[in-house]
């Protein structure tokens, strides 16, 4: 956790002509996005450092498995269809708006996929804590049903960056269907859990009573019931190294 709360000065200045740069052409804003995709860059080989090291998640029930692999199917086919000749190539070719419009197509469809009842709003922003500039991929707000996610990251050509906002699109999707299950069992409609035994949205429900940050212990972060299943999803969808 410290390589990823060590790159935090890096991005401030590039972020803003990158974001600017999407909605205007000047020559200072295209001087700051040429600027802007050369510490992107380091930023990306860093956050892939980190990927590579960082501690495994407990293994997923087998019951939890089973449940999710016709959507890890269907997910694997549709990334494959937006991205025919692998994410890293097309996101080269794709300006920042095209990068904007597909991540928002893949968010629709991820929802889609995962069945998740009352669909959340998609925002993509840059985070307003600019110390979470390049340490926060995203999150799933269960209070405003809102998927958040990094728009810095969005509209860099850095297919690394890219990539991680692929992988937080699922990963806070499964933290949709968790948190509406532990909603659904609180109030006596198990029907409604998205198939989960009532043991496992129990554990959910502790864990998320008992919730780890990363910043308190990374490993045990990773390890925990809620992350656990979130990890092995993006995983299993081959998100987690570069194609």
């Amino acid at each position: 956790m410290e390589l990823l709360t060590s790159l935090k000065n890096l991005g401030t200045k590039c972020v803003r002509g990158v974001i600017k740069a999407v909605e205007c052409t000047c020559e200072v804003c295209e001087s700051a996005f040429r600027w802007g995709k050369e510490k992107c860059h380091e930023i990306g080989e860093a956050i892939k450092e980190w990927q590579t090291s960082k501690p495994a998640s407990d293994p997923v029930p087998v019951e939890v498995r089973a449940i999710h692999q016709p959507s890890i199917q269907e997910a694997k086919k549709r990334v494959q269809q937006k991205f025919p000749n692998g994410i890293k190539t097309e996101c080269e070719r794709m300006s920042p708006e095209e990068r904007k419009t597909k991540i928002k197509e893949i968010a629709e469809e991820a929802i889609k996929i995962l069945d998740i009842k009352d669909p959340p709003e998609i925002v993509m922003e840059i985070p307003e804590d600019e110390s979470k500039m390049w340490t926060s991929y995203g999150s799933y707000c269960h209070s405003t049903n809102q998927l958040r996610l990094n728009l810095a990251m969005i509209v860099t050509d850095n297919p690394q960056l890219y990539q991680e906002q692929i992988s937080t699109v699922f990963h806070e999707m499964i933290h949709a269907r968790q948190l509406r299950a532990i909603e659904a069992l609180a109030e006596g409609r198990l029907d409604e859990s998205y198939g989960y035994s009532k043991s496992y949205v129990e554990k959910l429900a502790y864990n998320l009573q008992h919730y780890i940050r990363p910043n308190e212990n990374a490993e045990a972060y990773v390890k925990q019931p809620l992350e656990a299943e979130a990890f092995w999803y993006e995983q299993e969808l081959g998100l987690t190294t570069l194609n």
